[in-house]
């Protein structure tokens, strides 16, 4: 059986689920969203920085080739190797000087070019600046310092990390048949040329390049700190304990990390004034509902309240009820008085009803009546004289004792509910009777349940069927009238059963009682049987039941509850 559902209730849930919804967006803008948001973004920057690495590598690249291929096919550098004329190499020198100075012009990136022949001896180092600030030469012992530091480390001829006084470089050095040319820049001066609009604000973005390790290597910004490279964000150490979010890059050439943090408060802060917002129209929300949640507890709950326990009093049959709540609402105004016109109208109309099936059932009750009274009680009469003609006297006198209590009931009883028991002791009379009537033709057994005996019926119930039995029952094989009453109880109601063994009722009859149609039998209306079916019905409604139907024999099953 489905729960009923009732307004205040789906209400009530409309508004929670509202709720929900509200509380559940604010919790996706304060985790999903911010997450995904910053997730977002810091796929973002790590595409810009990983675009603007590519580029720096690209450039190392570029610096690598071209010392390559200046090694291998400059004429000069040819000429210096198998000139022995002083003066020739000293020209060969000047010309690759020129070379080195003119390569500085296209600012490759390189704070210094060099280029150092073995076999010039001290003449033989070389260097050209091309992007420095402060135009200082480095010593030529300093560029030999260099050389053998890379020799010393196996880093000839690719990119290396060096160290020396005090500024960490990145260095390529190359060397073929006892000469060498390289080039170098601070990591300082790479972090400068990769953002030199963005570094420009330290308030928000912050760069710097680490080792392998997450030791930072240049200056200013966190400047010989180590940081987690794993981790997405990093809080600063002071008191502020400012939040960055952390993007880093690798070099492909080079074993060192490009470091990006982005303050994270930036770019939030547009998203945690949206969910401000949702968690303020969430705490108005509630209120506005609890306000008019009790609104309408007393504008329209309570009267529709009202109103379903009138009308519950109205379908248990207590037709008097009526509001006399009062309402601002024309509506229910109008409603209130649209049930009490209402409520009027049933009560008359069913009284009316009431009256009219009653007085139906007494003119019905009192026809019937009248039919049987003459005819039986000349029968009765006519067997009297009879026996008082054949002298049996005592046979006469009992006759005219049963004939007395039979019209006795008939007069005393009015049209409401007997005992069970006097309805069989009026029976007993009647069939008493008969047998005197028809000696040795009439057979007539009971068998009735004791405990029966107080069970409420309509008087001449039973003995409506057991007359029409002796009336149609006959059997004609040994022309007797066998009779069969049968009462007994079960739970809940107590059931009563006449059976004869006559030609049973014709079809037409059974579809007539059925269809609780007109009843014709030989022309003739037959008003007991239907009679005493509508008196059932007039008494227990609906909970009476009734069949009709022939087994070796015409038999009536009336089904009667123990309480009405």
């Amino acid at each position: 059986m489905k729960r009923e559902l009732k307004m205040s209730h789906l209400f009530k849930v409309f508004l929670v689920t509202l709720l929900i919804m509200v509380i559940g967006i604010v919790l996706y803008l304060n985790t999903f969203a911010l997450r995904q948001m910053r997730s977002k973004e810091v796929e973002k920057e790590q595409i810009l920085l990983g675009n603007m690495v590519r580029i720096w590598d690209l450039t190392l690249t570029n610096n690598k080739i071209y010392i390559d291929n200046y090694m291998v096919t400059n004429k000069s550098i040819v000429s210096l190797r198998m000139e022995k004329n002083p003066q020739n190499m000293i020209f060969a020198l000047q010309d690759i000087q020129s070379d080195l100075n003119e390569y500085s012009l296209l600012d490759y990136g390189m704070q210094e070019i060099f280029f150092y022949s073995g076999k010039a001896g001290e003449d033989g180092y070389l260097a050209s600046y091309q992007n420095s600030d402060d135009r200082s030469t480095m010593m030529k012992t300093q560029i030999r310092q260099v050389i053998d530091l890379c020799e010393a480390h196996g880093t000839i001829g690719t990119w290396a990390l060096e160290q020396w006084n005090g500024k960490n470089y990145l260095v390529y050095v190359l060397e073929r048949n006892g000469d060498y040319m390289g080039c170098w820049a601070t990591l300082d001066s790479m972090l400068a040329d990769l953002t030199p609009e963005i570094t420009k604000n330290q308030g928000d973005y912050h760069f710097f390049i680490s080792n392998m390790e997450g030791l930072c290597l240049t200056n200013g910004y966190l400047q010989g700190q180590t940081v987690d490279l794993k981790q997405q964000t990093f809080y600063t150490e002071d008191e502020s304990h400012v939040k960055y979010l952390q993007v880093s890059t690798t070099s492909e050439l080079v074993p060192i990390h490009f470091v990006e943090h982005v303050e994270a408060g930036s770019m939030e802060e547009g998203m945690l004034k949206a969910r401000n917002i949702m968690i303020f129209v969430a705490i108005l929300l509630v209120i506005s509902l609890a306000i008019w949640s009790t609104v309408l507890e007393y504008v329209l709950y309570r009267p529709i309240r009202a109103l379903m326990a009138n009308m519950s009093q109205i379908s248990e049959g207590d037709f008097s009820v009526r509001i006399r709540e009062k309402s601002r609402l024309k509506e229910i105004r109008l409603l209130y008085n649209s049930f009490n016109e209402m409520a009027h109208e049933i009560q008359n109309l069913k009284i009316a009803i009431y009256e009219k099936e009653i007085n139906e059932q007494k003119a019905k009750l009192e026809y019937l009546q009248l039919q049987i009274h003459p005819h039986f009680l000349v029968n009765g009469l006519n067997s009297i004289s009879a026996m008082i003609d054949m002298n049996k006297v005592i046979p006469a006198k009992e006759m005219c004792g049963y004939l007395a209590d039979y019209y006795r009931y008939q007069y005393m009883n009015g049209n409401g509910l007997i005992p069970l028991q006097n309805e069989l002791e009026h029976v007993d009379t009647y069939m008493n009777i008969q047998k005197m009537r028809h000696p040795n033709k009439v057979e007539y057994h009971c068998d009735v349940d004791p405990s029966c005996g107080m069970t409420l019926i309509p008087p001449i119930l039973i003995l409506t069927f057991v007359g029409n039995s002796f009336k149609y029952g006959m059997n004609m094989q040994n022309y007797k009238n066998v009779i069969y009453l049968t009462v007994k109880k079960t739970e809940g109601s107590t059931i009563i059963r006449i059976r004869d063994e006559g030609m049973g009722f014709p079809e037409t009859v059974l579809e007539q009682i059925e269809k609780d149609e007109q009843i014709m039998q030989k022309d003739r209306v037959c008003i007991g049987i239907q009679n005493a079916f509508r008196r059932l019905k007039l008494f227990y409604r609906e909970n009476v039941k009734y069949r009709v139907y022939n087994e070796n024999g015409a038999v009536v099953e009336i089904e009667i509850p123990s309480q009405l």
